[in-house]
């Protein structure tokens, strides 16, 4: 929408007299004063100097006049200023109006400076005034209906407001999934609202207003950036409630608060059990609940995660008002090389939108391990992460590992942390899963400690290194071969699955229960039968081809219920005998048709022989 220029007035004649006091329409009594001050002004509408003797300027100490003036010519310039006596009591912040005596109205212009009142003082002179400068504020695009902000419907002159326009919400306006919405400014109307849906995102890049945290609503997946101070806010956090509540190993999550003040005791449930923690490794418990602690904070800290879980309530709400900056920088961290649990920090993000570990966030990788956890509410599984997305409300735990350590958010520039290449390794059966990172680089050092599922029967895979378990490992590029362990926990079908971040040469994953070797770099997936009984010290990743051999006696292993037969040369002949020594099977393999069907196999020790051109091997197996 362009903005409309106006020149208020124009020169007619070459001089003016003084107006007198009578003629002036802001009237007061400046006896009651005790101090004035002298002012030589000139008036500014759109950049423009106003030349026009029926325009009166106001100056103003809040509501109150403390001086108004009509312009004379100067002698000096020949332009009209101001000659302005204003009055006070003692130094206060001057705001100025203007009032036009040919249409009789205050003038709705904007006028965004103000000056301090001196005692005694003069500011301006005829040749160098003081410059006053008002601008001609663009029309308000005003929402008047229900619904959705992208139907035109809604708006009072049937048009969507653009990046550029000053919006006015006068009705219930919800921005959908997926709508990316971008204005100037942003007034919620009283008894009015506006509600960010999952999926939404609202830029403002000049100035938000609202006082009523029920008339901003940020649902859960709903985002918003502005700067204004003192915006209310009430942003409603999806709860995922345990499948049983006596015995919890779902429901758990990390909350933040996005809210500079919000209430610890409005979050609760309205009814139904609940748990409320927060993590502080000195504790002798670590976890310190809300409902055994009269010293639980009453508002929720900024930049801080806590672990909740709700037995029957579905959604809470932060209310407060919205932190606005781009940069945070007062993480609670620090570093203690006597207590391993005081290194562990429940954090949140402190913004009302998403924040980008890999690319903003700020610290030294010698004072704090790389990478991230975050919570599955579902399984009760950590899920550890070395880039990645932090929702608003969502909490997040890292680990230091040096003295001083520090940590930023600062989403004006991105970060200097260096970029590895990693693997991501996922460890899943039909319910749950578990993960494994590990990096790349330079030198080889610790990593981030495995910590303890909340559901305990989740099966774990981790590197082992001087006897610590790590779920974020960071090797040397320069490893031949790498060992990873697996606990089943309980006896199952499970599922390693790989996501490669970067250039790999050669990488090849062996099974040494099975012999088994997969091409990482062709499947991505690779499936097993394990144990709880089983040696955790499993796997092996290889990254040199010259490390793929395995014993040769390992040819064969159970997927899915086969019998799987690989490293064959030519026609293979091969032959199953059960543990009486009688021929149960007898048939040909190649490299294309290499499985046996065990459906009619009973449970128990299999002996396989396999006669190919490389001559004759033999292998046992069990069936389960």
């Amino acid at each position: 929408m362009k903005k409309i220029f106006i020149v208020l007035g124009i020169l007619l004649s070459s001089r003016l007299a003084f107006a007198s006091s009578s003629e002036l329409y802001w009237q007061f009594d400046h006896q009651q004063y005790e101090h004035n001050m002298n002012m030589v002004a000139t008036v500014y509408v759109d950049d423009v100097e106003q030349q026009n003797n029926n325009l009166e300027l106001g100056v103003f100490c809040g509501d109150e006049v403390r001086g108004s003036a009509l312009p004379s010519i100067s002698n000096i310039t020949g332009k009209y200023v101001y000659n302005i006596t204003l009055f006070s009591d003692a130094a206060c912040e001057l705001t100025f109006k203007l009032y036009d005596h040919n249409t009789a109205s205050v003038l709705e212009l904007d006028c965004n400076q103000s000056y301090t009142f001196e005692i005694d003082a003069t500011e301006g002179t005829a040749t160098e005034p003081y410059k006053i400068s008002f601008i001609t504020p663009i029309p308000a695009v005003i929402f008047t209906g229900e619904g959705s902000w992208n139907d035109v419907n809604n708006w009072q002159n049937k048009t969507l407001p653009t990046a550029d326009d000053d919006v006015v919400v006068n009705g219930a306006a919800i921005i959908t999934n997926k709508s990316d919405i971008t204005v100037n400014s942003l007034v919620i109307n009283e008894n009015k609202s506006l509600t960010i849906q999952d999926g939404g995102l609202l830029t403002v890049t000049e100035k938000l207003s609202n006082g009523d945290p029920n008339a901003l609503i940020i649902e859960e997946g709903g985002q918003i950036v502005q700067t204004s101070k003192n915006v209310a806010a009430t942003f409603n956090k999806n709860i995922v409630n345990p499948t049983s509540w006596s015995t919890q190993k779902s429901g758990w999550q990390f909350v933040s608060s996005p809210m500079i003040n919000a209430q610890t005791e409005g979050f609760l449930p309205a009814s139904g059990d609940y748990d409320l923690y927060k993590f502080d490794g000195n504790a002798e418990l670590q976890w310190v609940n809300y409902k055994s602690h009269n010293d639980f904070e009453t508002e929720f800290q900024q930049g801080v995660g806590y672990l909740a879980s709700y037995e029957t309530q579905t959604t809470a709400s932060f209310k407060g008002v919205l932190y606005n900056e781009a940069i945070y920088h007062d993480f609670p961290i620090s570093y203690n090389s006597n207590n391993d649990w005081a290194n562990f920090h429940l954090l949140g993000n402190p913004f009302s939108f998403d924040i980008v570990w890999e690319d903003y966030m700020n610290y030294n990788s010698r004072r704090m391990e790389d990478g991230f956890v975050t919570l599955n509410s579902t399984t009760g599984a950590y899920i550890y992460n070395v880039e990645g997305t932090i929702k608003v409300g969502e909490g997040f735990m890292i680990c230091t590992c040096g003295k001083n350590p520090f940590l930023e958010y600062d989403a004006s520039e991105k970060s200097r942390n260096e970029k590895k290449d990693y693997i991501n390794i996922i460890a899943s059966n039909s319910e749950t899963s578990d993960n494994l990172i590990i990096r790349f680089g330079e030198n080889e050092s610790s990593g981030f400690p495995k910590l303890h599922n909340f559901n305990d029967r989740i099966a774990t895979v981790y590197v082992k290194e001087s006897d610590v378990n790590y779920a974020i490992f960071n090797s040397n590029e320069d490893a031949k071969e790498i060992p990873v362990c697996f606990d089943a926990k309980e006896m199952g079908s499970y599922t390693l699955s790989f996501e490669l971040k970067g250039d790999f040469e050669n990488l090849v994953l062996l099974d040494r229960m099975t012999g088994e070797k997969i091409n990482l770099l062709l499947e991505n997936e690779y499936s097993f039968i394990a144990a709880s009984d089983d040696n955790a010290e499993r796997f092996v990743l290889l990254k040199d081809n010259g490390q793929q051999t395995t014993d040769n006696s390992h040819f064969a292993y159970i997927n899915n219920g086969d019998i799987v037969i690989y490293d064959i040369s030519g026609d293979a002949d091969i032959s199953i005998f059960d543990a009486m020594g009688r021929c149960i099977y007898n048939g040909n393999c190649t490299d294309a048709i290499n499985r046996v069907p065990t459906g009619g196999f009973s449970a128990g020790v299999y002996v396989i022989q396999k006669n190919d051109d490389k001559g004759i091997n033999v292998q046992k197996i069990i069936l389960e």
